[in-house]
């Protein structure tokens, strides 16, 4: 990574990677109120001031900025008119002013990704116990807390593997190594599917772009990853039966795996139910095509959202409004292939791994710092 950085991306980066693993301080926010709120937003302010001469300037690229919130407006505005004042839209409509509007702000500040990475870590050695302390085991019926505490750790064990390969600096490697320990044990045993995909797939992207080149389509590891993907899905269910059995043979208990075990055994779907919430979002779909039902008009068992995000802007903005932002997601994961500096990739494997894959299978994404700061890095950009 970058070995050389100036003051002002020093500290920007620092109050950025504050920001980015907000979500697992979360336990010792609960004593503070509204203690989420409070830890985005006194960085924020301090980085918008701090930065005021850039924003007043040409090289902040106001356009592509005004144009997106703009238009996120427009889409409230039309849900508004179509779904009136319904707690959803308003609850969905402060997410974005506190969450999306911010950090797509800061995204486009000058950073040193180095010092995000190792903030993370730091800050990660009071955030991970303090996640582990919202675990009781006795307890498996409560797979929602199981989830969000899954989620909120890889945001620290994913920066804890980018460092363990990437920095230079002995201390930062061994925190990150017993971060690294601690939170794979914790997610073998009883981490949820969607977050040990995530570390999953950050590994894969480091290996494949490790010497920070853009991989073509028909390159030696494109086609290796390719056939792994295909291998894996033709023999899902004996791959994961014999990880499972293997495990128990050495006295480790999976739960996520048991509940895929007991799944395939039963006949029954490995979505834990997502199957059901995709069909009536699909259903949604189909019947509001062209303009959408508007923000947080889905309404399930399951929640206020269906559980994946493309599903989500489909059904909330149709085509006319989920064509554009699915567009700017899609830009967003094609900048990983594109000719960027090393430090910039590592930064997008974060946010993918950590971030869009979580929202992929859960959350939403109105709420998800993550995106937002991941959306803000792809919009600037775009020249307009």
């Amino acid at each position: 990574m970058q070995t050389k950085c100036d003051k002002r991306s020093c500290q920007n980066s620092i109050l950025i990677g504050i920001i980015l693993c907000a979500n697992a301080l979360s336990p010792l926010l609960s004593l503070i109120p509204n203690g989420i709120v409070a830890i985005i937003f006194i960085p924020l302010i301090y980085l918008i001031i701090h930065n005021r001469n850039y924003y007043l300037s040409q090289k902040f690229n106001a356009k592509s900025f005004i144009c997106f919130v703009l238009f996120i407006f427009i889409f409230f505005g039309y849900s508004f008119c179509i779904g009136a004042l319904r707690p959803s839209i308003i609850e969905s409509f402060f997410n974005f002013l506190i969450f999306g509007i911010p950090l797509i702000l800061i995204s486009y500040l000058r950073i040193c990704v180095k010092y995000i990475f190792r903030t993370i870590v730091i800050v990660g050695i009071i955030a991970l116990p303090l996640q582990l302390t919202l675990i009781d085991i006795s307890n498996t019926s409560d797979s929602g807390l199981w989830m969000s505490v899954s989620y909120n750790l890889i945001k620290i064990i994913i920066p804890s593997i980018i460092v363990l390969f990437y920095d230079r600096n002995k201390i930062i490697k061994i925190i990150g190594i017993c971060q690294l320990l601690v939170g794979i044990a914790f997610l073998v045993v009883l981490g949820s599917r969607g977050a040990v995909l995530g570390v999953i797939l950050c590994v894969l992207l480091l290996l494949l772009y490790r010497n920070n080149k853009k991989l073509r389509i028909l390159s030696f590891k494109s086609l290796l990853v390719a056939l792994t993907f295909i291998t894996t899905i033709l023999f899902f269910e004996p791959i994961i039966t014999f990880v499972y059995e293997n495990l128990q043979d050495h006295n480790i208990s999976s739960y996520s795996l048991m509940r895929m075990v007991n799944s395939l055994n039963n006949g029954s779907s490995l979505s834990s139910g997502r199957d059901d919430i995709y069909a009536v979002a699909i259903s949604g779909i189909k019947d509001n095509l062209i303009l959408g039902s508007g923000v947080g008009s889905f309404d399930n068992y399951s929640g206020a959202y269906p559980h994946n995000i493309f599903l989500q802007v489909l059904y909330e903005g149709g085509l006319l409004f989920g064509i554009p932002l699915i567009a700017v997601i899609i830009i967003s994961i094609c900048t990983l292939n594109q000719k960027v500096t090393m430090d910039r990739r590592l930064l997008h494997i974060y946010l993918i791994s950590a971030g869009l894959v979580q929202l992929l299978f859960s959350a939403n994404f109105w709420s998800s710092i993550l995106f937002w700061y991941w959306i803000g890095l792809s919009l600037k950009r775009i020249k307009l």
